[in-house]
């Protein structure tokens, strides 16, 4: 049976726990090294805000010099439980990603739109190679089709916080995944 937390007056339905979502980590790491074995220098882009937590305890898992960490802000979902399908990007135009392998880092392929956006303009700056790892893939159709390197694992299609997942910007430091219960 699910636990079923109640905080600021709303309920959480956990879905994933803590323990769980370390492990794949663990796992999604350990397939990031094997396949990176025999390069030099990977540049680890996290999709902010959502991206965070996944890629914290990934770049702690990792724990190599070889990759190295930036930023990029991307928001579509502007405080609704939905995406709007458009999709903003701050902190890309200063990056130097020429001839770099690239790993983007996010939190969720939920309608696929931030991620198709991102890699489309991330291989204007001509890496060498783009992938792409999300914690959580929900089973859904995906609006844009992009190909996953690494997913954590997959969850339903509901509404999720936690891990990095958010309602009008709360709620994504829950160190587990919850189907929130708006009613």
């Amino acid at each position: 049976m699910a636990k079923i937390h109640e905080i600021d007056g709303l309920q959480f339905h956990e879905i994933v726990s803590s323990q769980q979502i370390g492990q794949a980590v663990k796992k999604v790491a350990d397939q990031i090294t094997a396949d990176y074995q025999s390069t030099n220098k990977v540049v680890i882009l996290t999709v902010l805000e959502g991206g965070r937590n996944f890629s914290d305890a990934l770049l702690d898992e990792l724990a190599d010099a070889k990759f190295e960490h930036v930023e990029v802000k991307a928001s579509s979902y502007n405080g609704t439980t939905k995406s709007t399908g458009i999709v903003r990007f701050e902190g890309l135009m200063q990056l130097n990603l020429l001839g770099c392998d690239v790993l983007i880092v996010d939190d969720i392929y939920d309608t696929g739109a931030t991620l198709a956006n991102l890699i489309f303009k991330i291989t204007s700056f001509c890496p060498r190679s783009v992938k792409v790892a999300v914690m959580f893939d929900k089973k859904r159709s995906h609006d844009r089709k992009v190909k996953i390197n690494y997913i954590g694992m997959e969850v339903p299609d509901v509404f999720l916080v936690g891990f990095g997942l958010d309602y009008q910007e709360k709620y994504r430091d829950l160190p587990f995944l919850a189907q929130l219960i708006l009613e």
